[in-house]
């Protein structure tokens, strides 16, 4: 559940990334071989997510290989599997996080809002239905906004590599067999923080800079 999670967070900052669009209008145009337009597009969503999915866990598992296999098969992929995947939370707590602060202004305005007219009946409660935080983006709030969100990110891997670390200590014999089987789960709350880091600092596209056909005008 956790490792799915983590894809939901990192796939929801993914398909913002100019990169998502380019590789969902080359998926759309393989579909529209077998499927109508109207579908290409939902069916071409689906296998992104299904993948995505498959890579999460199976790099997941592969690590949680790797490390009974420094057990000498002392403890089972999935004893540890299971043992080791809430050191994982702090990272996808931080990412979430840090992938929505540049959305607070905007959720800030709805919630404020909703609260004035909790039932959309047109009513202004406590004068609030024409509220609204603007933020003004320039180049030095967006740098101030991925500095913050660099720092999380940082925070939280650091906090799963800590708990990664007492969990070792718990589960093996002494500090060194700890440290050493350890690595490899040490090494993915790496790489992941790196894709997380990778995701923050690329544009954050709503729509394609390239229409894509079936789906938006051209």
């Amino acid at each position: 559940f956790v490792i799915l999670v983590l894809f939901a967070f990192t796939f929801d900052g993914v398909v913002a990334t100019p990169e998502w669009w380019v590789l969902l209008r080359k998926m759309m145009l393989q579909s529209f071989k077998i499927l109508p337009k109207g579908v290409a597009f939902h069916v071409s969503f689906l296998i992104a997510i299904l993948a995505g999915m498959g890579i999460f866990s199976v790099f997941y598992w592969l690590v949680c290989r790797w490390m009974a296999r420094l057990t000498n098969w002392k403890w089972k992929p999935w004893e540890l599997a299971g043992n080791f995947t809430m050191t994982l939370i702090p990272i996808a707590a931080a990412y979430h996080i840090a992938h929505f602060i540049p959305a607070i202004p905007s959720r800030t305005t709805q919630m404020v809002r909703a609260a004035s007219d909790p039932f959309a009946y047109g009513w202004n409660l406590f004068g609030w239905h024409n509220f609204e935080w603007t933020a003004a983006w320039t180049p030095e709030t967006a740098g101030i906004i991925w500095i913050i969100q660099t720092g999380l990110i940082v925070l939280g891997h650091i906090a799963s590599i800590i708990s990664a670390h007492w969990r070792a200590i718990n589960l093996f014999e002494d500090r060194k067999s700890a440290t050493r089987v350890e690595l490899p789960m040490a090494l993915l709350m790496i790489a992941y923080t790196a894709v997380s880091l990778w995701i923050i600092s690329r544009p954050v596209l709503n729509e394609p800079l390239v229409p894509l056909p079936g789906l938006t005008p051209t």
